[in-house]
C-alpha cells in the first residue's frame, strides 16, 4: 500500500490543476464537432492512471460523488469516468 494516500486530501483546485489541458481540448472538440459540424456526439471524460495511483482517482470519484473507477490489471491501469 502507497503511504501517501493515507496522507491525501482531494480539492478543487488540484482536479483542475490535473486536468486543465485535458478539459480545454474535450471543450474545444465538443464545440468543433456538435455546434460547428452540426454533427451528434456523446462524448466521455476519463483520467487514467496506474493502480498505485488509483486513490487519486478513487479520491476524485468521492469528491463528486458520480462516476466510476474500473480496474485493467492487463495494463495496470484504473481509469475514472
Amino acid at each position: 500500500m502507497n503511504t501517501m494516500n493515507q496522507n491525501f486530501l482531494m480539492s478543487g483546485g488540484y482536479i483542475t490543476g490535473l486536468t486543465q489541458q485535458m478539459v480545454l481540448s474535450f471543450v474545444l472538440l465538443y464545440y468543433l464537432l456538435n455546434i460547428v459540424l452540426d454533427f451528434n456526439l456523446d462524448l466521455k471524460f476519463t483520467i487514467t492512471a496506474d493502480l498505485n495511483s488509483k486513490y487519486v482517482l478513487d479520491s476524485i470519484n468521492s469528491y463528486f460523488g458520480c462516476g466510476k473507477v474500473t480496474i485493467n490489471n492487463k495494463n495496470y491501469t484504473a481509469e475514472y469516468e
